[in-house]
Parts: C-alpha cells; sequence; structure tokens
C-alpha cells in the first residue's frame, strides 16, 4: 500500500512513527495572530497535494474549502476524484448567524469558479439535514452524495445493556470546549449517574475553549 499525504503540521507530528514505506508529503497549518492573514499564506503556498494522486479525500470545512480555491486558481494541479468528507457542518456552515451566510455564499461562489474537466466530486455527509445545505451549495449535477450517518457509537452493532456499577468508573470528555460539542451534555451525563450510584465517578475534560471573534 503507498499513501501520499497532505497533513496538517502543528507540530505534533513525527516522521518515524508514520506506518507505511514512503514518507509523506505535509502541508503547514498557518498559526498567525491574525487568521485572515495565515489563511492567504495557506493559499499561495507552494503546492502540497502529491503528484499522481487519484483521490483526494478532504475533511474539515476549512480544508475542503481551502482546496477547492487552489484547484480553481491552479495552486494545485489536481486531476482526479475529490471526496470533500463533512463530518458535521460546524458552525461555518450550519450556523444561522452573519458568518455562517457569508461563508455559504463563498462556498457557492468557489463551487461555480472551481468547475473545470477533469475532476470528479463526491461528497460524504452525516445527516438529511447536512445533505439539504451541502445540496444548496454543491447543487445536484457533477457531484455524487454519499450518507455516512453518525460519528459516534454503531447502535447497531453495540446495543445498550443494563449493568451493575461495583467499581469506580471513569468518563473523559475530548474535544473543544463548546456546547455544540456536547460538554453539557457530558458534565449532566456524571450528574446523573452520581445520582443514581453509589461508586466514584471520576470525569475528566480535555480541551481547549476558542478564541474569541
Amino acid at each position: 500500500l503507498k499513501v501520499g499525504l497532505a497533513v496538517p503540521f502543528l507540530g505534533l507530528y513525527e516522521e518515524k512513527n508514520w506506518p507505511l514505506d514512503n514518507k509523506v508529503k505535509r502541508f503547514t497549518a498557518v498559526k498567525s495572530k491574525s487568521q485572515i492573514f495565515g489563511f492567504f499564506v495557506e493559499i499561495f503556498q507552494a503546492p502540497f497535494v502529491p503528484p499522481n494522486t487519484h483521490i483526494l479525500h478532504v475533511v474539515t470545512t476549512h480544508m475542503i474549502f481551502l482546496l477547492l480555491l487552489r484547484t480553481s486558481i491552479r495552486r494545485e494541479n489536481f486531476s482526479g476524484i475529490f471526496v470533500m468528507h463533512f463530518i458535521g457542518l460546524g458552525r461555518a456552515l450550519g450556523g444561522s448567524g452573519t458568518f455562517s451566510l457569508i461563508i455559504r455564499a463563498l462556498f457557492k461562489l468557489m463551487w461555480i469558479v472551481r468547475r473545470r474537466d477533469g475532476l470528479v466530486y463526491h461528497c460524504i455527509y452525516l445527516n438529511e439535514y447536512d445533505l439539504s445545505v451541502l445540496k444548496s451549495l454543491f447543487g445536484s449535477k457533477n457531484i455524487t452524495y454519499y450518507k455516512v450517518p453518525g460519528a459516534g457509537i454503531r447502535k447497531d452493532r453495540f446495543q445498550f445493556r443494563k449493568k451493575s456499577l461495583t467499581q469506580p468508573i471513569r468518563l473523559l470528555f475530548l474535544g473543544r470546549l463548546i456546547k455544540e460539542k456536547g460538554i453539557e451534555r457530558f458534565i449532566r451525563l456524571i450528574e446523573d449517574i452520581v445520582r443514581h450510584t453509589d461508586v466514584v465517578v471520576i470525569g475528566e475534560i480535555v480541551g481547549g475553549f476558542e478564541n474569541p471573534a
């Protein structure tokens, strides 16, 4: 198996830990006090998609927009299958405020500008609401949609089973400390467990606050 990757690099990736024989090509995500300045640097930096790439699988709204833009202005010479993988829309596309409206308008504009021969577009979405939003941006022509439901436990494979608690339990929350990630539900879950059992419940929260906009 050979894989060429564009890896967002924030100082944590080490090449010695890469499990395959071939080396990956890295894309450096720019951290700057000015997010707009950093984004412009990302747009115009040297191409980072490996040559002869046949399938480009892009995750997160930021990277999808960036790659659409870079291919449309020819900063990337990629020609193949472009997979846009939306694991939820996030606040950027799923919100109702002015910022979300601007981002949606930019995506629509980018979708019009990017149209070029040689690229096949696929879009992976999470649920029917996400699909309706994405179709409003990309339409139904020249793109195929695939539903990959859920981003957590598959209930068809892992069924709920009642179990008596006799030993201390440890629960972990890992994610950004915002309401959309379920931090409030996590705290309520711990409170509910404490009310119904005498065992020790340890809740650990790992994450960071976002910078104020």
